[in-house]
C-alpha cells in the first residue's frame, strides 16, 4: 500500500472515531473532531476531546500497545490517553490504563446504583 493510501485510510478512520465519539457525546459536538494534519503539531491528538487525548490507528498490522505509548508521550494532565485501533476486515479496539479504566468504572458503577 502507497503512501497516499495509507493517509487517505487514516484520515477516514481518524474522522469517523471523531463522528462516533460526538453522537456518544451529545452537546459536545464543537469540541470533538479531527485536527486535520497540516494543523497538527508534534504534540496534538488525532481527535480532539474535552477528556480524552485519542490516538487513531487504521492497519493491516500493527501493535495497540505502540499507539498508546504515543498517546501517552503528549497527553496533558487532566486527559486521559486513549488507543483507537482498527485492524483490516476487524472490529476496532480501545485500549487505555487499567487505572484510567478503573476511573471510568467507579463513575459508572455510581451512577447505575443511583
Amino acid at each position: 500500500m502507497g503512501g497516499r493510501h495509507s493517509r487517505t485510510k487514516g484520515r477516514a478512520w481518524e474522522q469517523k472515531v471523531a463522528r462516533l465519539l460526538r453522537a456518544a457525546t451529545p452537546g459536545a459536538e464543537k469540541e470533538i473532531r479531527r485536527l486535520p494534519q497540516y494543523q497538527r503539531g508534534d504534540v496534538d491528538p488525532d481527535v480532539t476531546h474535552p477528556v480524552l487525548w485519542v490516538e487513531c490507528k487504521c492497519w493491516k498490522a500493527g501493535s495497540i500497545r505502540t499507539a498508546l505509548r504515543q498517546a501517552e508521550e503528549h497527553v496533558p494532565a487532566g486527559k486521559m490517553a486513549v488507543a483507537i485501533c482498527k485492524w483490516d476486515r476487524e472490529e476496532p479496539e480501545v485500549l487505555i490504563k487499567l487505572s484510567d479504566f478503573l476511573e471510568i468504572y467507579e463513575q459508572s458503577w455510581r451512577w447505575a446504583i443511583q
